[in-house]
C-alpha cells in the first residue's frame, strides 16, 4: 500500500472477515460487510481502479475471486493477484505499460506522515 501512495497513488486495506465480539456478555459473529471475492487491496493508479489479492504459499484464488477478477477487467479495472513484492511489481509494470525507470519516481509531494506507511 505504501508504494502505490507513494508513486501518486492512492491505497486502502479492505477488511474482509468477520468479527467476534461479546454483546451483552455473550460472544456472537458479525459478519463481514465487503462483497465474497473482493480483493485484500482496493487501490486507484492513473485514474483506474486497481484491485489486489494477496496470496501466500499454495493459497489460490476462491471460485468468487475468480469471478470478481473477470468482472473487474470487464469494468475496464486491473485485478492482480500478488505472492510477493517482486511479484506485484512485475504485475503492476504490465498492467499500467511502466517502464523499469518509472516504477519508483514519486508523482506527488511526500508528507511525513505518508513516508512512515508501511508496506
Amino acid at each position: 500500500m505504501a508504494y502505490l501512495t507513494l508513486t501518486g497513488g492512492y491505497a486502502t486495506r479492505q477488511q474482509s472477515m468477520g468479527v467476534k465480539r461479546k454483546v451483552k456478555g455473550r460472544e456472537i459473529w458479525t459478519p463481514g460487510t465487503t462483497k465474497r471475492g473482493a480483493a485484500d487491496i482496493n487501490a486507484m493508479f492513473q485514474g483506474r481502479s486497481l484491485q489486489v489479492e494477496v496470496k501466500y504459499g499454495k493459497d489460490r484464488l476462491s471460485d468468487k475471486q475468480k469471478a470478481t477478477t473477470a468482472q473487474i477487467a470487464r469494468a475496464g479495472g486491473v485485478y492482480l493477484v500478488a505472492k510477493s513484492f517482486d511479484h506485484f511489481i512485475e504485475q503492476f509494470q504490465k498492467a499500467f505499460a511502466l517502464a523499469d525507470n518509472e516504477l519508483f519516481v514519486l508523482r506527488c509531494p511526500i508528507e511525513e506522515e505518508e513516508a512512515k506507511l508501511s508496506f
